[in-house]
This record gives structure tokens, C-alpha cells and sequence, in this order.
């Protein structure tokens, strides 16, 4: 057993707290617009796409951990939680940009590169 219930519906603390961490995920990453283009074109979809993690689950959860998959199908699952997550999108793209975050793994990353004409 794996210690938890696939079928135990999404709390509201642990529905909004993931909202949150995604959200913040997709605005730092400047993909605001994107996001929330394929959010609203694939509402209808939502709950297939839940439904295939949860069959994918097997390959998946290795990866991301069983918790982590069951908590996205959970998600997933109703287009009221898609509403939400583009609502708290367009929230936080609202709010003033204080400086470039240098806490994404790509930007120390991009900013250390160079090219081999710069070296020598």
C-alpha cells in the first residue's frame, strides 16, 4: 500500500496551496499568456487529462512521486480548479516586477555559459 488514497478528493488548503505553487511557477517564468491560452483551450479536456495521469501514474509517479501525480489529478479533475488557476495566473502577472529572480536553476545557469569565442 502507498499510504494514501488515490480517491480521496483535493483539500481546500492543499488545492489552493498547489494552485499557488504553479501559478507562481508560470509567471516567473514569463509564461503567463501561454499558460493561460492552453488552459482555456483544453478546459474540456481536464478531466481526461486527469484521468490519464492517474493511468500513467506507474511511470510517472517514480519521477515526480505517486503524491505529486495524485495531487495534479486531482486538480485536474474539475474545470473549476482550472478557473482558479488562471484567475491567481492573471493575479500574479498583475503585480510589479521587482528585479530579474535569480533563483530559477536557468538564470544562474545562462548567465555562467560562454561561448567558446569569449574564452580565448
Amino acid at each position: 500500500m502507498l499510504g494514501f488514497d488515490w480517491d480521496a478528493p483535493l483539500g481546500d488548503d492543499e488545492r489552493d496551496a498547489l494552485i499557488e505553487k504553479c501559478a507562481g511557477i508560470v509567471v516567473k517564468r514569463g509564461l503567463t499568456t501561454p499558460a493561460v491560452l492552453f488552459l482555456d483551450m483544453h478546459r474540456p479536456l481536464g478531466f481526461l487529462a486527469a484521468q490519464s495521469l492517474i493511468l500513467a501514474s506507474g511511470f510517472l509517479a517514480p519521477l515526480f512521486g505517486p503524491v505529486n501525480v495524485r495531487q495534479m489529478a486531482r486538480l485536474l479533475e474539475s474545470p473549476d480548479n482550472a478557473d482558479r488557476l488562471i484567475a491567481r495566473i492573471e493575479s500574479l502577472s498583475l503585480l510589479p516586477d521587482d528585479t530579474a529572480d535569480s533563483s530559477l536553476p536557468g538564470a544562474v545557469l545562462s548567465s555562467s555559459i560562454q561561448s567558446p569565442r569569449d574564452r580565448g
